[in-house]
């Protein structure tokens, strides 16, 4: 909890190392100065729009400041004298909400503010005397605070409000970003660019996306050979949910994946430059409980005397996979996945990766 006492003292100034947009340059700051136990810099020389400035205090471990009380409100002011700057607080379901989910609940509002934060949804000071006021998404300062003395000296990343899928954790990032640049930006964060590999994570995936100013990035491309599909990390592709604009363009020079910018064409995959403009970008992280093993189709069918290889995907790439027929007599498999049909009837094949297992039926004809 925030108290009320202050005490300040000077610390070394950080340097933000990361960049969006097509530069990374280094921001100058203010030094870090302590209030009751946690740490805050303003940083000033590198203006960026609400969502980036929020993503570059995560980079570093720490978030947008979020203002609790009136001696915090007087702290922070005095960092930031007359500018304009972000504060960690959004508009989201019809209620002002901090960054790191405390209540909202000491406000200190211009008058007449917040005036429209349906489309003014972001939360800034202004006007030079540290009032709030409701924002459009806009380049302007903004204030880092740390929550305590160990994550100012750790400046690891530390990611918040990540929401939750099938034991992995993802976030939706606005950008605009390349394709290179927003796999980086993923690592970075301890992460890596979505890989979308069942029907059931694309649709929570598609979902997360803002479909109606951008489209967004996944971690799929065939850059080093066209139609060679190879997810960043190096997961199987057996699931593929690609649209009908796919290898349709600029002279083979599409070779990065990610979902169209308006909703019409459903949750398909298009591939774009690698230079695509506005385009945002989701990360994913693997939880305690990594091993995912998902099936692209229940049913498959074979001939008598006929081999088809199983479809599926695992994650990690490395976890031991294994096969087994219910009924050999109608259908084998192999230990790399290869069905071939023996005679007329239905088997379940049992895939088993960990502890995760799934089955998929075989119709021998």
């Amino acid at each position: 909890m925030k108290k009320r006492t202050i005490f300040g003292m000077a610390v070394a100034a950080s340097l933000l190392t990361f960049g969006m947009g097509n530069t990374a340059k280094a921001a100058n700051v203010t030094e870090a100065r302590e209030f009751n136990g946690h740490y805050y810099q303003v940083v000033t020389t590198t203006p960026a729009d609400y969502e980036r400035a929020e993503m570059r205090c995560e980079m570093k471990g720490a978030h947008l400041v979020t203002i609790t009380s009136k001696e915090e409100q007087d702290f922070v002011y005095s960092l930031t004298g007359k500018d304009n700057v972000w504060l960690g607080g959004e508009y989201k379901n019809g209620v002002w909400t901090w960054v790191t989910g405390e209540p909202f609940t000491y406000m200190n509002w211009k008058t007449g503010q917040p005036s429209n934060p349906v489309k003014e949804k972001y939360l800034h000071f202004w006007g030079g005397k540290g009032e709030w006021d409701d924002a459009t998404d806009q380049k302007q300062s903004y204030v880092m605070e740390w929550e305590s003395v160990a994550a100012y000296k750790s400046q690891s990343p530390n990611v918040l409000n990540k929401v939750q899928y099938n034991g992995h954790s993802y976030k939706y990032f606005s950008g605009p970003v390349t394709w290179t640049e927003a796999r980086d930006l993923c690592k970075q964060l301890g992460g890596y660019l979505v890989t979308v590999t069942s029907k059931g994570e694309n649709n929570f995936v598609y979902n997360m996306c803002d479909h109606k100013t951008r489209g967004t990035w996944i971690g799929l491309n065939d850059a080093k050979k066209d139609g060679k599909y190879v997810w960043v990390t190096h997961e199987r592709t057996d699931y593929r949910n690609f649209g009908k604009h796919v290898n349709n363009g600029y002279n083979g020079q599409e070779k990065y994946f990610g979902y169209y910018e308006i909703s019409g064409n459903g949750k398909k995959w298009n591939d774009f430059r690698n230079n695509e403009p506005n385009m945002a970008f989701v990360c994913e992280w693997d939880n305690k409980n990594p091993v995912i093993l998902t099936k692209p189709v229940s049913t498959i069918k074979v001939k008598r005397g006929k081999k088809v290889s199983l479809k599926y995907q695992v994650y990690p790439v490395k976890t031991k996979v294994t096969f087994k027929s219910s009924k050999k007599r109608v259908a084998t498999v192999t230990k790399k996945g290869v069905v071939k049909g023996v005679r007329k009837g239905t088997a379940n094949i049992t895939i088993k990766a960990g502890k995760k297992k799934v089955v998929v039926k075989v119709k021998v004809k």
